[in-house]
């Protein structure tokens, strides 16, 4: 990446990135991710989470200069406020960069009244109306998508359009910025393969692997029903399910009831995630609604066979071996298909990750955007 102090006149840049909840993986992977590869000297995160966030700050994070502030969570909409001006106004960011998709706007609201002059409106999804209320209310907060804010940003088209709408995304009044990964550290290894799979006793199944949060959204009922039709198609298959939630117990009770305990390993929030990709031989995402999944991304650099959803945003799909599938068909039906996908020879996973090093969604190309983007948003403030 090219030398940003040169840009900046040796000027810093302190970043205020407010993600929410801390977890494993979404929004506080596509956010470390892009902090990893800029230069610290320059760039300076600080991540603003929710004080009933599950996960601690990861190490690797704090390490690198990253700071973390707890935050009254959304629920508490005027704790927050308070909260998060009097931070920013002790801290004093250049840019608060909100990733809270349809509530950006209580967090941008706190920014404007810090004076905090660059306002970033960020999201990362969309809805669906099986969420039910919570459909309804995100319907309603995206009126205010663009209230308070400098800069509207989405991670693809299709929910660039969601909280903004077709008018500011034709007229380029949003920039699209992928959820980008370092591709090569999802390459897939047989060495790590077998290792994996020893160490977590599936060293002759056939296994189906899942990342996300235990929430509605990310549609684990169904997807259980899926592996049960799987299930009774290839008896050596064992789910795997990556991640933590307040759904967690429920999905437990489910896998107990349908008598699938044996075959279903709950890993809760795991740090080694791009090794436990290659104990996988096929990925499955049945989401409800999605922006572009970054762990989307992240199995098809390990070369996987990816069975999606078809209210998932197609920008997801890069390579071939990626299909998408609706929910109001019979789980039967997506059994059918997973267990019919041929599996991939090594020589075609490790060709995955090389074609999607020329993609977008490469850290490298779309890091050097964000870097740019950064700046551009600086110095036409300070011509404002």
């Amino acid at each position: 990446m090219q030398k940003t102090k040169k840009i900046m006149n040796n000027e810093s840049i302190r970043v205020a990135q407010v993600i929410g909840k801390l977890a494993s993986a979404g929004v506080e992977a596509v956010v470390n991710n892009y902090y990893r590869i800029m230069d610290h000297r320059v760039f300076q995160f600080d991540y603003y989470i929710d004080d009933d966030s599950e996960c601690t700050p990861p190490r690797e994070m704090i390490e690198q200069g990253a700071h973390y502030y707890y935050i009254p969570s959304s629920k508490h909409p005027i704790a927050r406020i308070k909260a998060l001006k009097k931070l920013l106004k002790k801290n004093q960011p250049q840019i608060v960069h909100s990733h809270m998709n349809s509530l950006n706007a209580i967090t941008l609201y706190a920014a404007w009244r810090a004076g905090i002059r660059v306002r970033i409106s960020h999201n990362h999804s969309t809805s669906d109306k099986r969420e039910g209320l919570r459909a309804n209310i995100k319907d309603f907060l995206k009126i205010t998508g663009n209230w308070f804010a400098t800069e509207k940003m989405a991670c693809g088209d299709k929910a660039a359009r969601w909280l903004f709408g077709d008018k500011a995304v034709d007229n380029k009044g949003v920039f699209i910025l992928p959820n980008a990964i370092d591709i090569e550290k999802y390459r897939f290894n047989l060495d790590v393969r077998r290792r994996m799979r020893k160490e977590l006793h599936i060293e002759d199944k056939f296994v189906i692997g899942h990342v996300g949060r235990f929430m509605r959204q990310k549609n684990h009922e169904f997807l259980i029903s899926v592996f049960e039709e799987v299930k009774k198609r290839k008896d050596d298959a064992v789910l795997l399910l990556i991640g933590d939630g307040e759904l967690r117990q429920s999905i437990e009770d489910t896998v107990k009831h349908k008598g699938l305990t044996d075959s279903v390993v709950f890993l809760g929030n795991r740090t080694d995630v791009a090794q436990i990709y290659n104990t996988m031989d096929a990925f499955v995402l049945p989401s409800l609604y999605e922006g572009v999944p970054v762990v989307g991304i992240e199995a098809q650099a390990n070369g996987l066979p990816c069975f999606f959803s078809d209210n998932i945003s197609k920008e997801v799909r890069i390579l071939e071996n990626v299909s998408f599938h609706p929910l109001n068909v019979s789980a039967g039906i997506w059994g059918n298909a997973i267990v019919n996908e041929p599996i991939i020879a090594i020589e075609k996973k490790l060709q995955a990750n090389n074609r999607l090093a020329e993609s977008v969604f490469n850290l490298s190309v779309s890091g050097q955007q964000l870097v740019n983007r950064y700046i551009y948003l600086l110095n036409r403030g300070k011509r404002n």
